[in-house]
């Protein structure tokens, strides 16, 4: 018993052995062709296959300062789905600069990180409720917030309704169209009453009214 137990834990490290070498050679190529999906789809694999790769591949990433390379990894990584990798592209979110940080909530929304979420409410609520008037760095929160309001749609949790709803209120027309595209994602019986709402709603801008009755076709099938 005790020599199959030894066999069995050499066959287990020869194979992680491989393993690291193949996501070593696919993370040195991703660094020459950032914009390869195919690479960033076979890291996935990787990890996904044998999740102790997530660390080679975490420590790559935090040792990089290439942005191009920082964000193709991090969707690797997200696409993973690895609890780790997800809590890990959550904490990122917060800690990166503008230029890392709209990839990164990307790489969440299309990989549904539902522990994103708060670092996502929190980059909206950073904008609407402390407004930055100084010209470009206002510009940039709000293109972040309206990035983060996409991933929100993208994750469509159960509480993410409630949060949109809380914005809506709070935002100015071009937040709230992409409120309510956000919503239409949403898979809750409160979208479409909340979409009728403002579709009806007399007061309400144009614009954004002729948003609402566009998702409300489409939940409607017309």
């Amino acid at each position: 018993m005790r020599k199959i137990s030894i066999f069995l834990t050499a066959v287990f490290v020869f194979s992680a052995s491989l393993f690291a070498v193949e996501i070593e050679e696919k993370l040195s190529a991703l660094k020459i062709n950032p914009s390869n999906d195919v690479l960033k789809q076979q890291i996935a694999e990787i990890i996904k296959k044998n999740p102790s790769m997530i660390e080679i591949a975490l420590k790559d990433l935090h040792n990089s300062s290439d942005p191009s390379y920082i964000c193709s990894l991090s969707a690797a990584i997200s696409i993973s789905g690895l609890e780790k990798a997800q809590k890990e592209m959550a904490k990122m979110i917060l800690e990166s600069g503008s230029d890392i940080k709209s990839c990164l909530t990307r790489a969440s929304g299309e990989s549904k990180n539902t522990y994103a979420q708060d670092a996502l409410a929190s980059i909206v609520e950073d904008f609407l409720f402390n407004p930055d008037r100084s010209g470009e760095r206002d510009i940039k929160k709000k293109i972040a917030a309206i990035d983060s309001i996409w991933a929100l749609g993208e994750i469509g949790s159960a509480s993410t309704m409630k949060l949109l709803e809380k914005y809506y209120n709070a935002s100015d027309e071009i937040i709230r169209i992409n409120i309510i595209f956000s919503m239409y994602k949403i898979k809750s019986d409160k979208v479409l009453p909340y979409l009728n709402k403002i579709a009806s709603n007399e007061l309400e801008n144009e614009a954004v009214r002729s948003a609402a009755y566009e998702m409300i076709d489409e939940l409607e099938g017309k």
